[in-house]
C-alpha cells in the first residue's frame, strides 16, 4: 500500500515528468549516484540505476522503505559535499530541487538550492546518523539524467558517495574499512507537484 505522498509522478509508476516550466526538474539523484539498501540485516550501495521496484531502502531507523515506483527527468545537477570524518566527506550528485535531510524534525527537508556551505545536514556512516556540516555546493553545468522513487511507508533514504581526502587517506581508510555512506535526502511528496 503505497503512500499517499509517495514519489514524484503516479503511485506504482507514470511517467518520467518534470513539473517546472522550462525544465529545472524535480529533487533527484543521478542515475549513478549509490543508494543506501537493506540485503538482510546489513546495509550496501548500490546505485539508483540498479535498484527495482521492490527494493528495501535505509531510511535511518529499523523502518522499512519499499520502493513502489521509480521515476526520471533531467535537470540541471549539483555536487553537494559534507563532512563524513578525518578521512573522507560523502559526495551526492542532485538536481537543485533535492531536498536535503536537515535535522532529526525535519519532515520535509530543504532543497539544495536554498542551502549554503556551513549549513548541516543529517548522514549516514554504516547507519550510524549524524548532522555534519555542508563543505560545497558546486553547479555541474550539466543537465543529467536523474530519479527519485515512491516509498512506502516513509519519506526518508540516504543517497551519497565516498570521497577520500587524499591518496593516503583512502590507502588508510581501505586497511580500516569502507563504510557504507549518505546523505539524508527526502522524496518529493505528491502536493509539491500539484500545488
Amino acid at each position: 500500500n503505497p503512500s499517499s505522498h509517495g514519489g514524484a509522478g503516479v503511485a506504482g509508476g507514470g511517467e518520467p515528468i518534470d513539473p517546472t516550466p522550462g525544465g529545472g526538474g524535480i529533487g533527484c539523484v543521478t542515475f549513478d549516484m549509490p543508494v543506501s539498501i537493506w540485503i538482510g540485516n546489513s546495509i550496501e550501495s548500490w546505485v539508483y540505476k540498479a535498484i527495482r521496484i521492490g527494493e528495501v531502502l535505509f531510511s535511518g531507523n529499523m523502518k522499512a522503505n519499499l520502493v513502489t515506483a521509480k521515476h526520471k527527468t533531467k535537470a540541471e545537477t549539483v555536487i553537494v559535499r559534507v563532512k563524513g570524518n578525518w578521512l573522507f566527506d560523502i559526495e551526492l550528485r542532485c538536481s537543485e530541487r533535492h531536498p536535503l535531510v536537515t535535522n532529526f524534525i525535519d519532515g520535509k527537508g530543504r532543497a539544495v538550492q536554498n542551502l549554503s556551505k556551513g549549513d548541516v545536514t543529517l548522514v549516514s556512516i554504516d547507519r550510524e546518523i549524524s548532522r555534519k556540516p555542508i563543505r560545497l555546493i558546486k553547479r555541474t553545468g550539466r543537465v543529467e539524467e536523474v530519479g527519485t522513487f515512491t516509498l512506502s511507508p516513509d519519506h526518508i533514504y540516504f543517497a551519497g558517495r565516498l570521497r577520500w581526502r587524499s591518496p593516503l587517506h583512502k590507502l588508510i581508510g581501505k586497511l580500516v574499512g569502507v563504510p557504507v555512506v549518505g546523505i539524508a535526502s527526502h522524496n518529493v511528496k505528491q502536493e509539491f507537484l500539484n500545488p
